[in-house]
């Protein structure tokens, strides 16, 4: 999935949001540069670094497929930068970011015992 299909969806979520979509390296639109060391750190690290620099933090993190995996990492290694995830149907997720889901799972199951939303 690519940024391009997420476009019906900008208009009514920037009624009261700021709207950024972006394809990450290699995906989509993107350039595809043969020496780049595609791995999942480099996409958690350029997701990352997006939210810092471009959309001011903490983000609402909507993703798709894989992307939708780099966000959980995101919002595991990097909680002060993720406000919520909306994820669409994760892909390979559990190969990238089962410690990141089981600690995320663990922290919201912490919050409903100690009466937190």
């Amino acid at each position: 999935m690519n940024k391009d299909q997420w476009r019906k969806n900008f208009d009514v979520l920037a009624q009261d949001f700021s709207v950024y979509a972006f394809d990450l390296i290699g995906f989509g639109f993107s350039d595809k540069p043969g020496s780049a060391p595609y791995s999942a750190d480099l996409y958690v690290e350029l997701i990352s670094d997006f939210i810092r620099e471009v959309t001011g933090y903490p983000a609402h993190v909507i993703a798709s497929s894989l992307g939708a995996a780099y966000a959980v990492r995101v919002a595991d290694e990097h909680p002060e930068l993720v406000r919520s995830l909306v994820l669409n149907a994760p892909a390979d997720a559990a190969k990238i970011v089962n410690a990141s889901i089981s600690r995320l799972i663990h922290e919201v199951r912490a919050r409903k015992r100690a009466g937190k939303k």
